[in-house]
């Protein structure tokens, strides 16, 4: 690989990775010689099966360390029976501080907190192997923080946050190898097993290793073998630093998607083979993804599952089995996961959102759980936690992450409880009635709908990227049958109906409704985005002109209106008061949205204000300018705005009964996974 290639050389698209393993059969005994559930050695320890939890963001810190929810957090995956949990990454310097809640590693005050967290792991998990991430995160540190301009290998500019990095001087780079020898010694003195160094995506390590990051004309840059150096250097002095008996791993960049400049397969291969000579390592954990693409590191649906397993084939097999290699990259099904380890793809996986959303995953794919697997919804918002904002972590279909020390236990042994009725069977009222069956209620959930879901079914079955939903309804139908939860279809709720009283409570899962389009003027037909993907309606064809989707809100519902309009052959142009197209899908990191759209001719106009129809035209004015602009000939328009609850269905309910509650978008028009909380949280606490 050559060092020099021009960085002007973009590529002409975004890159596509294949899915190595679609299609491909999983073996049918899970438990075989080299299965998921399979024991693993690496180095002084032997893994109970080869199912990861990752390191991963949670924002869950509190001064700076590990407190009560990372331990809640931890033990539920633990117990759930992952075999190696690798925690939250640590910091290695003072002068690193990537976001403000970060575990700083550089302090004596980490020692007791990672005791502790250690004693709680193994209390809830004997079995599972407990290791600590080391990072640095270098040029892609904020320096917001400490309002000053993060080190780096060279001055380079950072990718996301446009800052110019400052080139670590010879003194730097000896602070910070000490700087993880030090961290290192702390995670051995807290009696964890061992650490993993992260040379993987916001990792300086990977920084010093691509060409990309490292111009160094020293003999810390320059050809591979001396861009190692700074990696191989941490190395040696964290594997003296952990003494015999731990172990120490290494997430390795297997593609930078950056084939301009940056790591290759190859190049990965040339590293991995230099990491295995050199000594020190047990294992190589292998991720997708560089500074340009995080949105692959982190992918979203519609990204297929094991999308980088091939990058963990070539480095095991350009290692020749000398190491245990690692696959990561949404590999989210059992079946998935068997796959990958059946074709020789890797010697384990990592499962790091799959086990968010149901810490359980192992216990049930080894059949030790009664209920059905909760699925990961590749919902990316939930897990973008880095930034400003300072979100702590979550999950769209599973309520309790993260909370697992805030709310109180879901399950009851006795039965016999009060009967309930939930009103509506969209992803809240599910949550609602599986929640209540849990406690030991007599569950009904009644659904106007001939099927359950609601706009979550809908999506499902109208937008291909969003296809994962019908995993979220198939498991709740599944839930609630396990469950005994009685659901009753096609039968909507009257007030003044008979009956009720015989309930104790009445939940209220009703949803949302959009208020009408709100253009003025007269001409051609106006939408809402439910009405366009659940109402079938009648349409104009697409030669009868483009459709201006007018959206107030930036968000999901217009971004699912968009790709239903694009599919169907529309031409579309987006107009929107906001500075940007999708400033909500900005914010969830659901980059993939625009290549997706951008290539079939998506018009995209910010800082216009729709003013009013004027026949097949829609005109407009800027916000700033105050020019008119108009667009047309249309075919229609649709309208994207709030939504509004039922206010007099829930009245009228409250008016004959003495128990009322009202959950999801019938509260409070929210995100499905805000709306899925809510109604966890109201059945427990309220």
């Amino acid at each position: 690989m050559s060092a020099d290639r021009p960085s002007s050389e973009l590529p002409a698209e975004p890159r596509t990775v294949p899915n190595a393993t679609a299609g491909a059969p999983a073996p049918s005994v899970p438990g075989e010689a080299g299965g998921l559930l399979a024991p693993l050695r690496i180095g002084p320890r032997t893994l109970p099966n080869r199912i990861v939890f990752g390191a991963h963001l949670t924002n869950f810190g509190v001064d700076n360390t590990f407190g009560a929810r990372h331990r809640a957090y931890y033990a539920a995956r633990a117990a759930g029976g992952c075999g190696l949990l690798v925690t939250e990454a640590l910091t290695v310097h003072p002068l690193d501080w990537p976001y403000e809640h970060v575990p700083f590693g550089h302090r004596d005050a980490i020692v007791p907190a990672l005791a502790e967290l250690a004693g709680t792991v193994r209390q809830t998990g004997p079995d599972c192997v407990l290791l600590a991430q080391l990072n640095h995160w270098g040029g892609q540190s904020s320096g917001k923080l400490l309002r000053q301009s993060p080190w780096a290998p060279s001055a380079t500019v950072e990718v996301a946050s446009k800052r110019m990095a400052r080139a670590m001087e010879p003194a730097h780079i000896e602070a910070v190898i000490a700087g993880f020898a030090a961290a290192a010694e702390r995670v051995a003195a807290a009696g964890l097993d061992g650490v993993e160094l992260n040379a993987g995506q916001h990792g300086l390590l990977r920084q010093f290793l691509s060409p990309l990051t490292n111009q160094r004309q020293d003999d810390w840059g320059g050809p591979l073998e001396q861009r190692l150096r700074f990696p191989l250097r941490v190395v040696a002095v964290v594997r003296a630093a952990l003494g015999p008996g731990r172990v120490l791993g290494l997430k390795l960049c297997g593609d930078e998607l950056a084939p301009w400049g940056g790591l290759t397969p190859d190049d990965a291969v040339a590293i991995a083979r230099a990491l295995v000579a050199a000594g020190g390592l047990d294992y190589l954990s292998v991720q997708i993804g560089g500074p340009y693409s995080v949105h692959m590191t982190e992918a979203a649906m519609p990204t297929p599952q094991a999308h980088a397993a091939h990058l963990a084939q070539a480095v095991r097999e350009g290692i020749g089995g000398a190491l245990p290699v690692f696959a990561e990259g949404r590999i989210e099904a059992p079946d998935v996961a068997r796959t990958v380890l059946a074709h020789g793809q890797a010697d384990a996986v990592v499962m790091t959102r799959a086990l968010i959303s149901d810490p359980d995953l192992p216990r049930k794919a080894a059949g030790e759980h009664p209920e059905p697997l909760r699925p990961h919804i590749g919902m990316t918002r939930y897990f973008a936690v880095q930034g400003d904002w300072n979100r702590p972590l979550g999950d769209l279909i599973n309520p309790r992450a993260g909370r697992e020390a805030r709310l109180p236990p879901s399950v009851r042994t006795e039965t016999g409880g009060a009967p309930v009725l939930v009103i509506g069977g969209g992803p809240a009222g599910l949550e609602a009635a599986a929640t209540l069956a849990r406690l030991g209620h007599a569950v009904t959930l009644r659904e106007a709908a001939p099927r359950l879901g609601g706009m979550a079914a809908v999506l499902a079955k109208t937008v291909e990227a969003r296809r994962e939903f019908g995993l979220l309804v198939d498991y709740y139908t599944a839930l609630l049958a396990h469950l005994g939860v009685a659901v009753e279809l096609g039968r909507p709720v009257r007030p003044d109906e008979p009956g009720l009283d015989a309930f104790a409570a009445l939940y209220v899962a009703t949803g949302a409704t959009p208020p009408p389009p709100e253009l003025p003027g007269e001409g051609v037909p106006v939408l809402t985005p439910r009405a366009l993907l659940a109402d079938s309606p009648t349409l104009p064809p697409p030669g009868a002109g483009r459709v201006a989707v007018v959206d107030a809100e930036g968000g999901f519902r217009m971004a699912n209106a968009v790709e239903w309009l694009l599919a169907h052959g529309y031409g579309v142009d987006v107009i929107t008061p906001d500075f940007f197209v999708g400033r909500e899908l900005v914010e969830s990191a659901e980059f993939l949205w625009f290549p997706r759209v951008a290539p079939q001719g998506l018009g995209q106009h910010p800082m216009l204000q729709a003013e009013a129809l004027q026949g097949d035209a829609l005109v407009c004015r800027e916000r700033f300018s105050q020019r008119e602009r108009r667009f047309g000939p249309l075919a229609f328009a649709v309208t994207v705005q709030a939504e509004l609850p039922d206010g007099g269905f829930v009245a009228a309910l409250r008016a004959r009964h003495g128990r009322v509650l009202t959950v999801g978008d019938a509260r409070a028009p929210r995100l499905m996974g805000e709306a899925i909380l809510n109604a966890h949280r109201t059945v427990l606490t309220e």
